[in-house]
């Protein structure tokens, strides 16, 4: 692995391309199989990689594998694939390992094959040998025994319509294995044939029985091309034939091309810059024909079998054979080149190179092998870099068999392998703005190239130390300049010093504090003396404890010179050392710690004084800030500052890392595990903080080191990679291992700007040096696709016919949903390929969202319960790196409400309530018509009542006048029976018709509430006896026998008599209205409980 990296990092200054690492995708992350025999990026954005067990669609977080699927229609005949391309109506066509074509429908993610293998024994044994793009939305498909397949697309269908062409019926070609089809100026269809060829007239191709016109029937046809207004067909054993399109006829092929005619030819290419032909060969080699010159170059020292060409961009022709290696052709002057492209002591064991030649859009030449790893083109030095496994090496390609290649959009190489530990394999070049230095590449343990310590001095010089115990001086161009393996002390060498920090004070003397170490001072001044770093000796000053005025700890964290020249020493576990005096021998330091100052604690770890001579010190718990530094003496002045949970404008945490003070004297603190902490104000001792942290976007809490580059952003290094922070935009560009850094895990207090502006950070393996004025954003600006739709947290199956989509997510434009289907997750991925990880994102639902939610790198979007309507969903996405896709994706979303709020329901609702009105107008009407109509009866019945009130006042009076005399006439004695008689009926009636008048005026009295009950106890069964009386006239007059009976001879009831007269009498009235003649009336008198009961 170190070997690798020396290589490549060497290479900076010689080659073009710089490959950092490759990084590898296999079965462990999803992939189908490990041996990827194709790759292809799609127009939309998406990877396709074809392996030995399925084909597989990539959107940088998953795969979606296609395989054969038993007793299933639509699927592919086979697993393993050897071609992917993509034609004109972006349908993904595959080839598979038994030969058939496969072309992918996008909307519903189902696969239609040809030849037609289920239908007959003569296509199962065919397969396609030639795939030609007529025009957008037609496709002519060759095949070695079922002729040709005409492919006309059918977007109602969403599929293509077919039709096939035989060696009979009406439509008739001249053989059935077909070797080539091609279309000349005019538009005019050739096919070549096994046996002739075979030519279709452009007015022809649409008929429903096109007539071909056959040439050269005993002819094997095996390639063609169109030149000009040429086209030269190749063929096997008879040289090349030309046609020529003005004249509509064959013409003589040239004399010269006669060195062919015993030749299989098995290709012939253009190359337009110069009109030539190139026509490669079996067992005869490659030549290039000059068309204008009438000239023929052969090849033959290049290989006898020809297995491809390609044309670069440079206008080289890139040839192999079956002669180990690959050719460089070079057309203007003839000149060619041959490369060996596998090892000398490994050709023997490759059985077959199976060379490919791939070239990306930087016109990159990359050329993979069968063994041989993959090989890079230097143009500049005509030579190859090759890229091979290292077992040992995590970053190198995973396999030396290297079978395809593609570019994505954003032009990242992806390299398909197999056999042996192979899969997908991404190439990461390095960045031009990040350099890792590694101090010590050879190392022995891994503290070797842990950076504890980074100082540049007042030569421009860079002192580094590491973990290890040894000091590196780089000259200001970061040039190695002296390295200590052990530190040089009078008289000794001192191993395994580990310095943390190191200051050169303003006389030059160079101090360095060690964790255990005490402090060394450079025994002579360095200042202006770059010369005298190679040959340094120290005094070394540490800890006594019988000496209070010696160093305080052995554990020196940080040392800083003041503004008065004064030296402070913060250690960890001795508190805080002011240095009094230093001699070679000696030096005398002032503590101060938690037992004679304010610090809460001992253990410092950075020290650092701002721009207004105020002294910070960053602690494991807590921050302090000594003031008036120029007049201290046996005590300090501390103000401490503390994280408190109630209060948000506190320190964010305790354990204080790193202090830095920008250009505009904003003061910044970087704690392990609180982010970093901006000062803000402070107000009677009382800090106000801004935090920048994990919610922020920064990368890691845990935050090391501060810096600032010249622009004014400010670079913050963390446990787990660095962030670059815009204080006027409040942004934040977060960068990791997939962002280009060698090592993301950094070195607390290990940073620097050195002499050229460029920043350097201390990792756990080596220097990061960034060139910040280098760093471009890619420009890619990743589209976003959409990957699943879900309803109340299920998948939706499209097959399904309740489902509320038909056809993949993917090219949905429009989702039509029911009211109980309103609670949905939408799934999407930005096609950004780098660092999928780092992508973010954004979304909203018109309508329903007030504006975008950023939901950083959440790749899934829920909503519940949403009202009835119409909204659009848009997600867009950025790269790791902040930039935008201003254009969304969006989905239109239509949610029905009930039936019962349909625009139908709301009409029959209209309806309803409109008959309603005019049902309730009627009832109204008539309410008030009848209501009047009572108004105007009960006037006229008042009337009438008062009438018959008035009449029965003016009956009564001389009614009473007659029962008076009528009763003086009965109480005259002797008088005889019969008169008797007569007079008591006569007033018997005339009482009752007093009763009646009396009833009609109480009548009167109860419709004006003016009736009164005049309640007494009355002897019930005389009283009813009396009114029987009244009747028996009556009864003998209808031959009625009326029957009294009672339970009790005597029973007192409280009754308002007149009231109880006129009821009794109007239930025997009744009685004796309903009963017929000579039946019987009966009234009986009952006492229950306290109640009597009266029976009719």
């Amino acid at each position: 692995a170190l070997n690798l990296f020396i290589f490549l990092f060497i290479s900076l200054e010689l080659f073009s391309v710089e490959i950092e690492r490759f990084e590898h995708i296999d079965s462990r992350q999803g992939l189908s199989q490990d041996n990827v025999l194709a790759a292809y990026c799609d127009s939309r954005g998406y990877l396709w990689f074809g392996t030995y067990n399925g084909l597989n669609q990539y959107n940088g977080y998953s795969f979606r594998i296609y395989r054969k699927e038993e007793n299933k229609e639509f699927t592919l005949s086979n697993n393993r694939i050897s071609e992917i391309w993509e034609d004109s109506l972006n349908h993904i066509w595959v080839k598979t390992y038994d030969g058939y074509c496969h072309y992918l429908i996008n909307e519903t993610k189902q696969f239609i094959s040809f030849p037609l293998y289920y239908k007959s024994d003569e296509e199962k044994n065919s397969h396609i040998s030639c795939f030609y793009q007529y025009n957008k939305n037609e496709v002519w498909l060759g095949s070695t025994n079922s002729g040709v397949y005409f492919l006309s697309y059918n977007k109602k269908s969403r599929k293509y319509d077919y039709k096939q062409f035989l060696s009979r019926g009406l439509s008739i070609i001249t053989n059935n294995s077909v070797n080539f089809i091609i279309a000349d100026n005019y538009k005019n269809i050739w096919i070549g044939t096994k046996q002739g060829l075979n030519f279709l007239k452009y007015d022809e191709i649409t008929k429903e029985n096109p007539i071909f016109n056959h040439y050269y029937a005993n002819y094997h046809f095996t390639c063609a091309i169109n030149i000009s207004k040429q086209i030269f067909f190749g063929t096997l054993n008879k040289g090349i034939l030309i046609f020529d399109t003005e004249i509509n006829d064959f013409v003589s092929t040239p004399q010269i091309l006669n060195v062919l005619n015993k030749s299989e030819i098995l290709f012939l290419k253009k190359y337009s810059k110069l009109d030539l032909l190139l026509i490669g060969t079996r067992n005869n080699g490659f030549f290039i024909y000059n068309i204008n010159d009438n000239e023929i170059k052969s090849y033959i020292n290049s290989g006898t079998n020809t297995k491809s060409v390609n044309i670069d961009s440079h206008g080289q022709i890139w040839l192999i054979t079956d002669k180990s290696g690959i050719t460089r052709i070079n057309p203007i002057n003839n000149k060619t080149v041959h490369y060996n492209l596998v090892p000398d002591e490994i050709e023997p064991l490759i059985d077959d190179e199976r060379t490919f030649v791939f070239e990306d859009s930087k016109k990159n030449i990359w050329v993979g092998t069968h063994g041989g790893g993959l090989a890079y083109y230097d143009r500049e030095n005509d030579k190859f870099i090759f890229y091979r496994n290292n077992p040992n090496s995590a970053i190198t390609i995973s396999s030396n068999f290297v079978h395809c290649m593609t570019e994505d959009k954003a032009g990242i190489l992806w390299v398909g392998t197999g056999q042996f530990n192979g899969g997908i394999n991404k190439i990461i070049f390095t960045k031009p703005y990040f350099k890792q230095i590694r101090v010590k590449e050879e190392i022995s343990n891994l503290a070797d190239n842990v950076i504890r310590c980074i100082y540049k001095d007042h030569n421009n010089y860079i002192w580094v130390a590491t973990k290890s115990g040894k000091l590196y001086i780089y000259s200001p161009d970061l040039q190695p300049f002296a390295i200590y393996n052990y530190l040089p002390i009078f008289g000794k060498k001192y191993s395994g010093y580990n310095v943390y920090s190191i200051i050169e004070d303003s006389k030059g003397y160079i101090w360095m504090g060690s964790k255990g170490g005490g402090v060394m001072v450079s025994a002579i001044n360095l200042k202006n003396n770059p010369s005298f770093y190679k040959n340094l000796q120290f005094n070394l000053y540490e800890h006594k404890p019988s000496d209070d005025s010696s160093l305080s700890s052995n554990f020196v964290y940080s040392i800083i010179e003041d503004s008065y020249g004064k030296i402070w020493i913060a250690t960890y576990g001795g508190g805080l050392n002011l240095v009094i005096s230093q001699t070679p021998k000696e030096l005398k330091c002032k503590k101060y710690d938690s037992k004679n100052s304010k610090l809460l604690t001992d253990n410092l770890r950075y020290i650092f004084e701002d721009s207004r001579q105020n002294i910070w010190i960053a602690s494991v718990f807590g921050l302090y800030l000594i003031k008036d530094i120029n007049n201290v003496d046996d005590s300090i002045n501390v103000i401490s500052f503390f994280n408190n949970p109630a209060d948000n404008n506190s320190l964010s945490y305790n354990d204080i890392v790193h202090i830095y003070e920008d250009r505009k004297g904003v003061l910044y603190f970087a704690t392990f595990g609180g982010g970093i902490n901006v000062l803000k104000d402070i107000v009677n001792e009382k800090a106000k903080f801004e935090h920048i942290s994990l919610e922020r976007g920064l990368i890691n809490n845990a935050v090391f080191a501060i810096s600032e580059d010249k622009s004014g952003n400010m670079w913050f290094s963390t446990e787990k990679g660095l962030s670059k922070y815009n204080p006027t935009l409040k942004s934040i560009e977060n960068y990791d291992k997939n962002s280009g850094l060698y090592s993301d895990n950094f070195s607390e207090n290990t940073v620097c700007i050195a002499g050229n502006n460029h920043l350097l950070f201390g990792t756990t393996n080596g220097i990061l040096v960034i060139y910040p004025e280098k760093i471009e954003k890619i420009k890619y600006e990743p589209p976003v696709v959409l990957t699943n739709f879900q309803l109340s947290n299920r998948n939706i199956n499209i097959f399904d016919p309740a489902s509320p989509i038909h056809q993949d997510i993917e090219t949905v434009e429009e989702v039509n949903l029911k009211y109980n289907q309103s609670s949905f997750s939408i799934e999407y991925a930005a096609l950004s390929f780098y660092a999928p990880e780092q992508n973010k994102y954004a979304f909203m639902l018109e309508n329903f969202d007030t504006g975008w939610n950023e939901v950083g790198n959440q790749r899934k979007a829920t909503y519940t319960n949403i009202s009835p309507g119409k909204y659009i969903f848009k997600v867009k996405a950025a790269n790791w790196d902040g930039t935008w896709n201003e254009t969304p994706k969006t989905l239109i979303i239509h949610i029905s409400p009930p039936w019962w709020r349909s625009i139908l329901a709301y009409f029959i609702y209209l309806f309803l309530l409109t008959l309603l009105f005019f049902i309730s107008r009627r009832i109204f009407l008539n309410y008030y018509r009848l209501q009047n109509d009572l108004k105007v009866e009960r006037r006229v019945n008042d009337i009438k009542l008062q009438f018959f009130t008035n009449i029965s006042h003016e009956i009564r009076t001389p009614l009473t006048l007659i029962l008076g005399p009528i009763e003086d006439i009965k109480n005259i004695k002797n008088l005889p029976n019969s008169v008797r008689a007569s007079i008591e009926v006569m007033e018997r009636n005339g009482k009752r018709m007093l009763r009646l008048i009396n009833q009609l005026l109480d009548f009167r009295k109860i419709q004006k509430d003016k009736m009164k009950l005049a309640v007494q106890e009355t002897e019930l069964i005389s009283f009813v006896k009396d009114i029987c009386e009244h009747f028996k006239p009556l009864a003998v007059h209808k031959k009625i026998n009326l029957n009294f009976y009672s339970d009790v001879e005597s029973l007192m009831v409280y009754i308002d008599p007149k009231k109880f007269d006129s009821v009794i009498f109007n239930l025997l009235s009744n009685a004796f209205k309903y009963t017929p003649n000579k039946k019987s009336i009966s009234i009986y008198i009952r006492k229950i409980d306290n109640a009597a009961q009266i029976t009719v």
